[in-house]
């Protein structure tokens, strides 16, 4: 799989969750991998669901982070990454439900500026 993310080219590897690509500086493992230099994101191929989504997110996160030329502290940019993955969808189905037809007609007044 392949997407773009700014002019970016990135490319998505669903690869065996025992590869070294997964492995830690640390010598822990984990299930996703986002690589700023080869432009690769690299997830276990044992996700499956929500759980693969929210890692998945959580990987493109980092790519648009390096792609739209984000600088922060890796800790920094792990909250934030964690922070899309789980709330995310949360912010743009509100977004989403205030400009439908849902809303009324008074709330998409009031989001007139």
């Amino acid at each position: 799989m392949e997407y773009s993310m700014n002019g970016i080219l990135w490319r998505v590897y669903m690869i065996n969750s025992n590869d070294p690509i997964l492995k830690r500086s640390d010598s822990t493992r984990t299930v996703g991998v986002t690589n700023v230099n080869t432009h690769c994101v690299y997830i276990s191929n044992k996700l499956t669901g929500g759980f693969l989504r929210k890692v998945l997110t959580h990987e493109v996160c980092h790519s648009a982070m390096f792609s739209y030329g984000i600088d922060v502290p890796i800790e920094t940019e792990e909250i934030i990454c964690d922070f899309v993955a789980s709330h995310g969808m949360d912010i743009i189905d509100t977004v989403d439900y205030l400009f439908s037809n849902k809303s009324t007609q008074a709330s998409t007044e009031a989001l007139a500026f």
